[in-house]
């Protein structure tokens, strides 16, 4: 079996958090039938952060900043 490229999702979600989910998981299924991976842990990440408050948006993006540092990420 041959290994997938894991493919980082970067998005805006602020502002129009509810399209912009939607467009994000457009580009997931466009990604992962392009016989990659997508990643977008932050989509998880909203379910129990609030992106306004800023000890919740900083956890957040510690956790992006993971899949980087741990180089889980092949292409951004």
């Amino acid at each position: 079996m041959t290994r997938k490229k894991v493919v980082f999702i970067a998005h805006p979600v602020a502002g129009d958090i509810e399209n912009n989910v939607k467009k994000i998981l457009v580009i997931c299924e466009l990604v992962h039938k392009s016989d990659a991976i997508p990643v977008a842990p932050y989509l998880v990440s909203l379910q129990y952060l609030d992106d306004t408050v800023v000890e919740d948006r900083a956890l957040g993006i510690e956790a992006n900043l993971e899949c980087f540092h741990r180089r889980y990420i092949d292409e951004l």
